[in-house]
């Protein structure tokens, strides 16, 4: 190949470089830049509590993981030190963990919402284990929630940034559909779009990570070494509903 053209594959995988490492993001270190985006994650914590006629609360047990996903959304490192010692990081998914009832899903869905409202390039969708396991039932694949290769006519389809709720709350058989096995398929592949495609694949539980790992774990422990890639965030508190 001719040194000219090598020049030029070297300057486009240079400004591709750079179009990752360009932060487009709202300098959230500013605190009151912080605080008119922690406002609006409130405000949207109402709206989707307005159908209950409930405010959404901020309080001792979820304002140190509300201001955690505020950095971690908007890619500031700070995010990393909101939590001394648990080794998070700005490129892994996220597990939220805790009991049933104390608002795992309901941040998830107030973070979409103040995603969406915001443009935000991490946003995701919501989704269930049941709601997943419908699909499947129905179409006999979950492509909608893993490379989404229907929505393109790309070969390497379309994957979105997803966030499932409710993994562990499942019985193992639902109406004879092994939810079990699903829920693995889901993990290997959503890895692998994580890795390819850098698209996250969020999940809230009731299960500690160590019961996670347990009760998907095989014999050759492919899945407890994917559960690596996950910032790990205990919910406390009593139930909200």
């Amino acid at each position: 190949m001719e040194p000219r053209k090598l020049s030029l594959i070297i300057e486009t995988i240079k400004k591709e470089y750079s179009e990752i490492m360009t932060n487009p993001f709202d300098d959230l270190s500013n605190e009151e830049v912080y605080h008119q985006h922690a406002d609006l994650v409130c405000a949207c914590g109402h709206l989707v509590l307005a159908k209950e006629r409930k405010q959404f609360v901020v309080d001792k047990y979820n304002k140190d993981i509300l201001r955690f996903l505020l950095y971690y959304f908007n890619n500031n490192p700070e995010a990393e030190n909101v939590f001394p010692g648990k080794g998070h990081k700005l490129h892994k998914n996220l597990m939220v963990c805790g009991e049933v009832g104390v608002g795992k899903t309901l941040i998830m869905e107030i973070f979409a919402e103040y995603l969406k409202k915001t443009r935000n390039p991490n946003s995701f969708i919501n989704i269930s284990v049941t709601e997943m396991i419908n699909y499947y039932k129905v179409h006999n694949h979950l492509d909608k929630y893993t490379y989404n290769e229907n929505s393109t006519n790309k070969i390497e389809g379309a994957p979105l940034n997803v966030c499932l709720n409710d993994v562990g709350l499942q019985t193992h058989l639902h109406f004879g559909t092994d939810t079990k096995v699903l829920v693995a398929d889901f993990f290997h592949a959503r890895n692998e779009i994580w890795m390819q495609y850098g698209m996250y694949a969020h999940i809230t539980t009731n299960l500690t990570a160590t019961e996670i790992k347990e009760y998907f774990h095989d014999e050759h422990g492919r899945l407890e070494d994917r559960f690596k890639t996950y910032n790990v965030i205990h919910l406390k508190g009593k139930s909200r509903r």
